[in-house]
């Protein structure tokens, strides 16, 4: 994948986890929604469903 079709991808994704309700972790009152470092991704989520929910959205995403 291009740089910049990768770039379009994570922003959308970034902004739809950030606006998500009690998404990611909470440590010392700095939210972790997802870690980027070049073309790797890690997610992070309270519980297992959490953590499916945003799986499944990032393969939707992709797809379209």
């Amino acid at each position: 994948m291009s740089p910049i079709l990768f770039a379009l991808f994570v922003d959308d994704l970034e902004l739809y986890l950030e606006d998500t309700p009690l998404s990611g972790l909470i440590i010392d009152d700095i939210s972790f929604v997802l870690m980027l470092f070049a073309d790797d991704m890690v997610l992070f989520g309270k519980t297992v469903s959490d953590l499916q929910n945003k799986i499944v959205l990032t393969c939707y995403m992709n797809i379209v």
